[in-house]
């Protein structure tokens, strides 16, 4: 919890992402919040960030510079093995918290046997979190090919993957596509223009029928239109996953793509592609396409081979509260309670002593960015030294990292709280906070205090009430 970079040894790795360990929606979790940090776990099985996701592949040659993709067709060296497990783990977790994944006729073709549903290590505790999320529809995401071309194959897995495959062959010719369709998981939707869509109607008649392959004609198709037509389908949270190349992403990632998982694979003399894609080098993703990097996730073997796994989300500008989650639970509002010993810094607002703590804001990206925020705001950016609030942000974060702490969760108030032992080295004196909050200038007291006898604030009463499980 609250980790803000992460770096596995290979002995580590290969204990965490293996099959045995993953059979439950705990350990899933675990391993994701590993992968993609807390701040993406929040955007990923949190509400109030939803979006479309793009997840890609990718190889760094570090001789040079440049980035590029694995072909399709291409057998990765065998000590690359549990750096593309991990990597694959990510994918399908990104499969298990979308409603829909978006496919290419390009990826479709290159790709013979790609499937939508949950698969690979990690298998049965993403279809348990899934479950647990009840993320719709219920099984897996429903498949969704985008094609301006006539020539489909429909006996491509792709079309298989749900339970009663059967259905799946023949095709539903209309362009009315039920919401209840898509929710319960009763179609598998092909995504054309209108020429299109009449040519396949004419070279597949004996196809025609009351089947799960929907044909589904939108005149001047683009990309963005069809991410905007599955939203709609799924309401305000949605998750479209998109599977598809770079050349999709080129014309997403500057406007339509909200979070952004890139897998790089590290080599040295180029023997796996020479494709040179600049359009993924860090420094455009960030300044062009508007995104900031949430977390990074380093693994390291022992024989030298490395990869990173970053996690973007794109800069959140729209003013919504978020909703985030913690172990499935809702969170709206979080803060820190620092301890040494038996007492506890608190402060004193209105007549009760509490945490420091508040609301979720659409400028945070995790529950952890909302309690760093609120601490900072409410002890003046005086914590460590007489510091700006953006300044004390970044030595809190800091402290973080290197501290032992609990999460308590309050579940009425739907209140996270960060239980924090301060250092032999913290400054234990209360003066430097001030008589009053700057930002809202609430009048506000602060001591070092047991809990026991206080009249407390209701959100720690919550979080400290004792309950079974």
């Amino acid at each position: 919890m609250g980790l803000l970079k992460t770096f596995l040894n290979e002995k580590t790795a290969a204990t965490i992402f293996r099959p045995a360990g993953l059979k439950v929606s705990a350990s899933v979790l675990e391993a994701g919040t590993l992968v993609f940090g807390e701040k993406g776990m929040g955007r990923l099985v949190g509400a109030g960030s939803p979006g479309p996701l793009f997840s890609r592949l990718l190889v760094f040659n570090k001789t040079t510079k440049a980035f590029g993709t694995v072909p399709g067709d291409y057998k990765l060296p065998k000590e690359y093995d549990l750096l593309v497990d991990i990597d694959y783990f990510a994918f399908n977790f990104l499969r298990a918290v979308s409603n829909a994944s978006l496919t290419t006729g390009a990826n479709l073709r290159s790709e013979k046997e790609l499937s939508v549903s949950l698969q690979g290590i990690g298998k049965e505790g993403l279809i348990r979190l899934r479950s647990e999320l009840k993320t719709p529809p219920p099984v897996s995401p429903v498949p969704v090919l985008l094609t301006r071309g006539t020539d489909i194959d429909f006996e491509h897995t792709f079309f298989n993957a749900l339970d009663d495959e059967a259905k799946y062959f023949s095709i539903r010719d209309t362009d009315d596509v039920h919401e209840s369709d898509m929710r319960e998981g009763r179609a598998v939707a092909i995504m054309t223009n209108l020429e299109s869509a009449e040519s396949i109607r004419a070279t597949n008649k004996a196809r025609l029928g009351d089947g799960g392959i929907v044909l589904w004609p939108v005149e001047d198709l683009t990309a963005k239109k069809a991410i905007d037509f599955l939203s709609d389908k799924f309401g305000d949270e949605n998750r479209v996953l998109v599977e598809a190349g770079p050349s999709l992403a080129d014309s997403l990632l500057e406007r339509e793509i909200s979070t952004l998982f890139l897998t790089v694979l590290e080599e040295d003399s180029g023997r796996i592609t020479e494709d040179s894609l600049p359009f993924f080098d860090q420094g455009h993703i960030r300044n062009v396409c508007g995104f900031e990097l949430l977390h990074e996730c380093r693994v390291e073997l022992d024989d030298g081979t490395n990869a990173s796994y970053l996690t973007f989300a794109r800069r959140n500008e729209s003013g919504i509260r978020p909703t985030f989650y913690y172990k499935s639970k809702p969170v709206r509002a979080a803060g820190m309670l620092l301890k040494k010993g038996n007492t506890y810094l608190l402060r004193r607002c209105k007549g009760k002593w509490s945490d420091v703590g508040g609301k979720t804001d659409a400028k945070d990206s995790c529950a952890l960015d909302t309690m760093v925020r609120e601490a900072v705001e409410e002890t003046n950016g005086k914590l460590f030294g007489d510091d700006s609030l953006e300044e004390a942000s970044k030595k809190l974060f800091s402290y973080l990292e290197n501290a032992q702490f609990e999460v308590k969760y309050g579940k009425r108030s739907k209140y996270l709280l960060f239980v924090v032992d301060v250092d032999e080295n913290f400054d234990m004196s209360t003066e430097r906070f001030g008589d009053m909050e700057d930002t809202d200038k609430m009048k506000h007291e602060y001591s070092w205090l047991e809990l026991k006898g206080l009249k407390l604030h209701y959100r720690l009463k919550d979080t400290f009430k004792e309950r079974k499980g």
